[in-house]
Parts: C-alpha cells; sequence; structure tokens
C-alpha cells in the first residue's frame, strides 16, 4: 500500500510503462493492487520496489533481519544458511505446516 512504499526511498519508475507513476512515493493503491505476480511485464517494478525494500531492511534493522530471522541466542535463521533444500521444499508443500507457523 501507499504507505508502505512511503517508508521506501523514493527510486525512479519514468522508464516503467505499467504505471502512471514517475516515482515509487508516486504509486496509488490502485496501481499497487494491479500488480500481477505472474505477469512478465510487471517485473521491472517489482525488481525496484524489492531492492528499495531490501536497502530499507538493510538500514533500518541492526543487524538485518534481527527481528524476524534470528533466535533468541542471535542465530541466523536464513534458510540458506543450512541449505537443507529437500526439507525447505518439503515444508513449503505442506499447507498444514505453512498455517501452523506464524511468519510475521
Amino acid at each position: 500500500n501507499v504507505e508502505s512504499m512511503q517508508k521506501l526511498e523514493n527510486r525512479r519508475l519514468e522508464e516503467i510503462d505499467e504505471v502512471e507513476a514517475d516515482w515509487l512515493h508516486e504509486l496509488t493503491n490502485e496501481e499497487l493492487s494491479g500488480i500481477a505476480l505472474d505477469k512478465v511485464s510487471h517485473f521491472p517494478l517489482m525488481k525496484i520496489i524489492g531492492e528499495a525494500m531490501v536497502d530499507y531492511i538493510r538500514t533500518n534493522q541492526n543487524p538485518p533481519f534481527s527481528k524476524s530471522l534470528v533466535d533468541g541466542k542471535g542465530k541466523e535463521l536464513l534458510v540458506s544458511r543450512r541449505g537443507d533444500v529437500t526439507r525447505i521444499k518439503k515444508q513449503m508443500s505442506d499447507e498444514d505446516w505453512l498455517d501452523s507457523n506464524n511468519f510475521e
């Protein structure tokens, strides 16, 4: 939504034909809700938003991901740390597992 976009660094969107906005902070809720994750022409816009979000996370959490991706002892919980792709695929394919975990 617009409120979330306002928290991110304002980025140029002039070359993105899928929206009327020239800047990230000019995006409307209507434009944001119209971004289809499976529409290839929206990928450049999603890339800009994603990069702005990464910058926001890196600059506003010390250490990065400290609120949701570390355990009580400060150990990283990023899936790439363990590299257990088989387990990750199984969990992400299990609706009951996904519903039983709080990913906030």
